[in-house]
C-alpha cells in the first residue's frame, strides 16, 4: 500500500500537570499512523522553545496528546498555561481534537453543566460550594443525598465513597477534602441512582457517529454503584454494549446534541446516568479521552467493530480534514 505524503508530528508532554498521553499510547499512535503516512514523529513538547521548534518542522497535522502546557515561574509560585489548539492556529498548522473555547468549557464541570442547562438539555441539578461556604443545611438548596466531587479534575479524580453525602456532616467533610487535595471549589449535584453510560464520539457534521457503552460497577461499601478512581485503577467495571435500541437512540441523540452544543469536533466521550425514573441525565464531557484501549476505544470496537488502528486513522483524517471542513461534512 503506498504511503499517503503527508508529515504528522504526535505530540506530547511528559511535565507534571499537563495531562495527556503516555510513552505506551504515543507509540501505538505512531505505529499506526507510520503504517499510513510517509513521514511520522513524536515531539515531547515542555515549554515555549518546545513549541517554537514544533512549528519550525512546519507538519501538516499535529496529533495533540495533550491539550496544554503548564509554565511556572522560577520560584514555582505561579503557574500560566499555554493551550496547544491556540498556539498551532496562530501559525496555520492543522491538529486533532477541539479548539481552545470547548477544551476550557470542558475542563470547567461548572462551565460544562451550564452550557448543557442553558441549551435545555437534562442534567441534575446543581451548585457550587467551598470550605464553610453553606454551614446551615437549609442553605443547600438541593435535598440529600448529593454527589460531591472536584469542579475541573478528570479521570475520576477525588471521587470515592465519599462523594456521597447524606447530611451536613459528610457534605462539609468532602468539600473541605476536595479544596485541601485539589485547591478548588467543589460541585455539587442531586444523586442520580440509576445506570451509567458512555458515549464515544467520532466525526463532524453530519458524519458524526455516536457509540454507548454501559457501565456496570458493583456496590462498595456503602451500597452505592459509582465510578470512582479505585474502580477505575483496579480495572473492576464491566463495560458492555447497549442493545436496547430505543434507549440507544436516546443516548446517541442526546451526545450528539451535547457535542455540538460544546463546540466539540473530531472526538470526544460524553458520560450520562439515569435516575431512579430512567430519565437520562448530562454527567460530563471529555473532549481529550484517552487513546490507550479506554472507554473511549472501547465504545469505537462494541459499536460496529472499529478497531483501534482504524479509529486512530479516522481521527487523523478528520484533523488534516480542517481547511476543508467549514459548511461540509468529513466522509469516514
Amino acid at each position: 500500500m503506498n504511503k499517503i505524503n503527508k508529515h504528522i508530528e504526535i505530540v506530547r508532554s511528559e511535565k507534571i500537570g499537563s495531562g495527556g498521553m503516555s510513552r505506551s499510547t504515543s507509540d501505538k499512535v505512531f505505529e499506526v499512523l507510520s503504517s499510513a503516512y510517509e513521514s511520522v514523529s513524536v515531539s515531547i513538547v515542555t515549554d515555549e522553545l518546545g513549541l517554537e521548534a514544533l512549528v519550525l518542522k512546519k507538519p501538516d497535522l499535529v496529533f495533540l496528546g495533550s491539550s496544554k502546557i503548564r509554565l511556572a515561574t522560577e520560584d514555582n509560585t505561579e503557574f500560566s498555561y499555554i493551550w496547544l489548539s491556540e498556539y498551532l492556529e496562530q501559525h496555520g498548522i492543522n491538529y486533532t481534537g477541539s479548539g481552545k473555547l470547548a477544551m476550557e468549557i470542558n475542563n470547567d464541570k461548572e462551565m460544562a453543566k451550564f452550557a448543557i442547562v442553558s441549551a435545555g438539555l437534562p442534567t441534575s441539578a446543581y451548585f457550587t460550594a467551598l470550605p464553610g461556604e453553606h454551614e446551615l443545611e437549609q442553605n443547600l438548596g438541593l435535598d440529600f443525598p448529593l454527589f460531591i466531587k472536584p469542579i475541573s479534575s478528570g479521570g475520576s479524580k477525588g471521587i470515592n465513597k465519599d462523594s456521597v453525602v447524606h447530611n451536613s456532616d459528610s457534605f462539609n467533610s468532602k468539600v473541605q477534602a476536595i479544596f485541601e487535595e485539589f485547591g478548588t471549589k467543589s460541585l455539587v449535584e442531586s444523586y442520580l441512582t440509576g445506570r451509567e453510560y458512555s458515549v464515544a464520539l467520532l466525526g463532524n457534521g453530519r458524519s458524526l457517529k455516536a457509540m454507548p457503552i454501559e457501565l456496570l460497577t458493583q456496590k462498595n461499601s456503602r451500597g452505592d454503584r459509582i465510578l470512582c478512581s479505585t474502580v477505575k485503577k483496579e480495572d473492576t467495571e464491566q463495560v458492555v454494549a447497549v442493545t436496547n435500541e430505543a434507549l440507544k437512540k436516546r443516548l446517541v441523540k442526546l451526545a450528539k446534541q451535547i457535542f455540538m452544543v460544546l463546540g466539540a469536533r473530531d472526538y470526544g466521550r460524553v458520560d450520562f446516568r439515569m435516575d431512579a425514573a430512567g430519565k437520562i441525565h448530562f454527567l460530563e464531557a471529555n473532549l481529550a479521552p484517552g487513546l490507550g484501549g479506554g472507554y473511549f476505544t472501547r465504545a469505537c470496537s462494541l459499536n460496529g467493530g472499529t478497531e483501534y488502528a482504524d479509529t486512530i486513522l479516522v481521527i487523523a483524517r478528520l484533523g488534516l480534514g480542517h481547511t476543508d471542513l467549514v459548511g461540509s461534512a468529513v466522509s469516514i
